[in-house]
């Protein structure tokens, strides 16, 4: 049973972080598999972008919009985790990314915030 107090949202960011970072280093593996230069690059890519607007950092400002509605970060993390299911090496990267969009969906429904991490 999770606590009341427990905030899942602010969880949610470092697991989507951990699932860029396993995309990442996955993705460069896999620029040696036969065949897998397409979901490697996506891999990296993804990984690259997606890192800066989940690392707490301030200096992003407006860009921040993105990972401070739980509901566009939850179907921007599922939704990109779809295709490196493709390829054996990114998989498990995947599999944190829809978890991190599951814990940022259950967050949102909870009605939890940004704010919350201040308080």
């Amino acid at each position: 049973m999770v606590s009341p107090n427990f905030k899942l949202s602010l969880w949610a960011s470092q697991v989507a972080l951990l699932g860029c970072f396993l995309l990442f280093g996955s993705g460069v593996v896999s620029f040696y598999y036969p065949n897998g230069t397409k979901i490697a690059a996506y891999s990296v890519v993804i990984s690259t972008v997606l890192a800066p607007f989940l690392y707490p950092v301030e200096k992003l400002g407006c860009l921040l919009y993105v990972v401070n509605n739980y509901y566009i970060a939850a179907l921007l993390c599922c939704g990109l985790a779809i295709y490196p299911f493709f390829l054996t090496p990114t998989v498990i990267g995947g599999v944190v990314l829809v978890l991190a969009s599951i814990m940022y969906l259950v967050g949102a429904i909870r009605g939890e915030g940004k704010d919350d991490a201040k308080k």
